[in-house]
């Protein structure tokens, strides 16, 4: 599964009659769609965020999830049993204490680090000058206090449902408006009568330190065949255009489809950025010896949603400015600053491929795939009732939240 992990300002976009943030839609099977969106704000980039859930009207089904893993004996790794838990009582928390890290929706509103602190004094016994001063506490009953209130500012949610709605409430507070967070979640890829859409599916949301650099980097593991790699703009542009496909699940289709998507690779401004962006092209370029063969490759990318921030040129000024920076009356500067405004190009959306990700710095890997399964399988023509009643079925049993 791709995923991203943003450091960024979160931020409730503007309603309109055709854009709501935050929504709800009921269907004739009794099922309800809560959608909320909100953008991620870092830098020049401004993405579209979003957490979908949904519930039956009368309020039955079930959670199916899973328990935390567990250590054998042998000092293996167990993985969790499958569980289930009534959607009536989601909400406890002692049903939330049985279900795996993985499989929670979690916002956490703590100063990185400062919840780890109070634990070392109040539950490891720390308890000295120098760590009650870092934890800007007198004494261990204040260090106890502020445990407390620490916990509280994490919640945990076992549905996208209920997730949503507390994350629409924190972003309709004004104290969230400046507040810089960490928003990870999964990227999915989903189609539409041919077309394809992204979608950043927030399972996360974690204040950051104050002092973090923005950052909107994704993992995405690219499968490709031959020809991967277009060059043609590398004179103009600087850059390699990387073309593959990413899997991701279809409702419709009820299986696995293959989603094109195109990363871009800089060519690099030194020596040792040029080498790396070779090396990476490398890993993408399939001889054509070898067949009809695919590989595949996890690489950091950042997601770019925005316009670039230019410098002010000559070529951009007025001809009052011209004459003005002619005569010397003013400097470059100056107009800059009496401009009170950057300046930006065009709105740019794409991957840049930054990097190998973690564990795969041994290079693409051989699949089992060929070309042919690059192909979208054939979508069976069923009228809309049909298909609602497969996208929001009557039996309890079949929800997965």
């Amino acid at each position: 599964m791709n995923t991203f992990s943003f450091i960024a300002n979160i931020a409730l976009g503007k309603e309109t009659d055709k854009f709501k943030p935050y929504e709800e839609k009921k269907f004739n099977s009794g099922w309800i769609n809560r959608t909320l969106k909100f953008n991620a704000v870092a830098g020049t980039n401004r993405i579209m965020c979003e957490i979908k859930g949904g519930s039956w009207e009368d309020g039955h089904g079930t959670i199916k999830t899973f328990a935390p893993g567990t250590v054998d004996d042998a000092g293996k790794r167990v993985k969790g049993e499958p569980i289930e838990i009534p959607w009536k009582d989601r909400t406890l928390q002692s049903n939330i204490d049985q279900v795996a890290p993985f499989r929670k929706f979690i916002v956490d509103l703590e100063e990185m680090g400062k919840r780890k602190l109070l634990q070392r004094i109040v539950e490891d016994g720390e308890v000295t000058d120098e760590t009650l001063a870092e934890a800007k506490v007198d004494s261990l009953e204040a260090a106890q206090a502020a445990l407390e209130k620490s916990k509280a500012k994490r919640h945990e949610f076992l549905s996208e449902w209920d997730f949503a709605a507390f994350v629409y409430k924190l972003l309709n507070n004004e104290a969230v408006k400046n507040l810089k967070c960490r928003v990870s979640g999964n990227l999915v890829m989903t189609e539409y009568e041919g077309k394809f859409y992204q979608h950043y599916e927030v399972t996360r949301i974690m204040r950051a330190a104050a002092d973090a650099e923005y950052d909107t980097e994704a993992v995405i593991t690219l499968n490709f065949g031959q020809n991967a790699v277009d060059d043609g703009s590398v004179e103009e542009k600087g850059k390699y255009y990387i073309n593959g496909y990413t899997f991701d699940y279809d409702s419709q289709r009820k299986q696995k489809i293959p989603c094109p998507i195109m990363l871009t690779l800089p060519v690099g401004t030194d020596a040792k950025s040029k080498a790396y962006a070779e090396l990476l092209k490398k890993n993408f370029t399939i001889n054509p010896v070898d067949g009809n063969i695919c590989k595949e490759l996890a690489v950091k990318v950042e997601c770019v949603d925005g316009a670039e921030r230019l410098e002010l040129t000559e070529d951009m000024l007025s001809d009052n400015e011209k004459e003005l920076l002619m005569i010397g009356a003013v400097t470059m500067d100056e107009l800059v600053r009496d401009r009170g405004k950057q300046v930006y190009g065009d709105r740019i959306r794409e991957f840049v491929i930054t990097g190998f990700a973690r564990g795969w710095l041994s290079g693409a890997r051989l699949t089992a795939y060929h070309e042919e399964d690059f192909v979208l399988p054939p979508l069976n023509k069923v009228d809309t009732e049909a298909l609602a009643n497969e996208l929001f079925p009557d039996d309890e049993d079949d929800i997965i939240i």
